[in-house]
């Protein structure tokens, strides 16, 4: 497959702006601009990894996956993961937090949405990508059987599913959006050619319309506190995520390569890691620092970016000697 450039910009602007957002958050008053990026900007970055995946597919002719799938995609996030982890546990022990052996276990398994540790919340994406992976394995699996039943009725059942189960799952600590992600992935999945396709078709200008005019009128919702954290946000959310993805991608679509956006959407999986705990919480630049927002920004986006480097080059290693052996 040949590499899409218009998709390394949007995953760079994906990872800034949910830098952002998570810097608004160490600022009462800029809360509602969190809320906004976070839950627009996590399932964007959630859907660039289904479009990539569900283009490859496409191009493979669609093939049934086996399991070695699932353990080449837990393999690539693993060996960032799992060093960030140990530096993690490290760094909660020096700073005097009694970690478990509930912990370990938890984060090792890829479940750390249900075991959230101070500063190290925005570990759910573990649970939830590899989540999202597992989807898709037996996604594969139903395509290969029954097509129609998949596209139409297995669709229209997940969706109702969906519905009636999403309040029960904040009972066990899940958001509802943990379903409506799952769904949307799929859905992405199995139709990226034609998402790609409708993009290169649409008219510009009503687009923009489209963008401003819906973007515009969430953010005022944020702003006047009318979704607080009710679940309807997120379906929202999600259609402000893909809009958004649309628009970006229209925008961008002959754009020339550039190695420092490069630079970044290589190491943008490891950003994602290292970030969070550097913007808000105990352990913030902001905490520790008395520091406006922007510059504190600044100042986590460069320290974040240096810290995925070193990460990714540890990445590369636990691979290279992988692969050797």
């Amino acid at each position: 497959m040949n590499k899409i450039i218009a998709l390394d910009y949007i995953r760079v602007i994906s990872i800034i702006f949910i830098i952002v957002c998570h810097c608004c958050f160490s600022f009462p008053e800029y809360d509602w601009i969190g809320r906004y990026l976070g839950q627009t900007f996590n399932f964007l970055f959630l859907m660039l990894s289904s479009i990539l995946l569900g283009l490859s597919w496409n191009k493979k002719n669609r093939p049934q996956y086996n399991k070695s799938f699932l353990f080449h995609r837990l393999g690539r996030i693993s060996t960032s993961y799992y060093p960030f982890i140990i530096f993690m546990f490290i760094f909660l022990y020096i700073t005097g937090y009694n970690i478990k052996a509930k912990d370990l276990i938890m984060h090792m398994i890829f479940l750390p949405w249900f075991d959230k540790l101070p500063g190290f919340g925005h570990l759910w994406f573990i649970t939830m990508i590899v989540s999202c992976y597992i989807f898709i394995y037996y996604i594969t699996i139903i395509y290969r059987y029954n097509k129609q039943y998949l596209i139409y009725g297995g669709g229209i059942l997940l969706l109702f599913t969906i519905t009636a189960i999403q309040d029960v799952l904040y009972n066990y600590n899940i958001p509802a959006y943990f379903v409506y992600y799952i769904f949307l992935y799929c859905v992405v999945f199995i139709n990226a050619n034609t998402i790609i396709q409708f993009i290169k078709n649409i008219e510009l200008k009503l687009l923009i319309i489209i963008t401003l005019s819906l973007n515009i009128f969430v953010l005022w919702l944020y702003y006047n506190g009318i979704f607080e954290y009710k679940s309807i946000s997120y379906p929202i959310s999600i259609i402000c995520a893909t809009n958004i993805f649309i628009f970006l991608f229209k925008v961008l679509l002959n754009i020339k390569e550039n190695r420092y956006i490069s630079f970044i959407s290589n190491i943008s999986f490891e950003i994602y890691l290292v970030h969070h705990v550097l913007c808000f919480g105990n352990y913030s630049i902001y905490y520790i620092f008395n520091l406006s927002p922007f510059v504190g920004f600044l100042i986590i986006l460069f320290t974040s970016i240096g810290l995925a480097y070193l990460l990714h080059r540890i990445s590369l290693a636990i691979n290279h000697v992988l692969i050797k052996k």
